[in-house]
């Protein structure tokens, strides 16, 4: 009997993956960092990571974008994404981290992320407050102009006030359209 209710949540969890010409969305899925799921109905980042793991090798490798946008996900959250989800996904152009709560003091775990995979074009961080922040982080970074001019032209991160405003934000110089996210 546990058998049985364990393969229906497995066939549950597999059908709940929207995936859609390479794209996986997860957004707004009420997904949080591991110890917050705990003690919620939240979907947990090992979790979501058994739900990519049990996909096909080919269809992995298929996925260039990853939609995490409207998720508690934390700080916490995000390095347990970086640790076990993304690794599955070797062939990533496109992470949304849109509206999740993720602080100035995570943005070295997400700068991370450029020089770990190359294939990456944009990571979104619109409306997590961290905008000001990024400026700080690049004047910090010395003799680093690698990791400055990843950041300037593939991270995406605009005040809430600006998006909230409905004013268009202006790309960096390097990004003439705006990504489908």
């Amino acid at each position: 009997m546990k058998t049985k209710l364990m393969l229906l949540g497995l066939l549950a969890l597999c059908s709940a993956t929207h995936l859609s010409a390479g794209k996986l969305d997860f957004s707004n899925q009420g997904i949080e960092d591991d110890e917050r799921a705990s003690y919620t109905e939240a979907t947990s980042i090992t979790r979501l990571a058994k739900r990519v793991k049990i996909m096909e090798p080919a269809e992995r490798e298929d996925i260039d974008s990853l939609d995490l946008s409207a998720n508690l996900l934390s700080d916490q959250g995000l390095r347990e994404i970086i640790d076990k989800v993304l690794p599955l996904l070797p062939n990533l152009r496109e992470i949304d981290f849109t509206y999740t709560v993720i602080t100035p003091k995570a943005l070295g775990d997400v700068f991370s992320l450029l020089r770990r995979y190359p294939n990456l074009q944009y990571i979104n961080l619109w409306g997590n407050g961290v905008s000001d922040a990024i400026s700080d982080f690049l004047e910090a970074r010395e003799g680093e102009e690698d990791i400055k001019t990843l950041v300037r032209t593939k991270v995406i991160a605009y005040p809430k006030s600006l998006v909230q405003a409905g004013a268009t934000p202006r790309l960096p110089r390097a990004l003439s359209t705006v990504p489908e996210w």
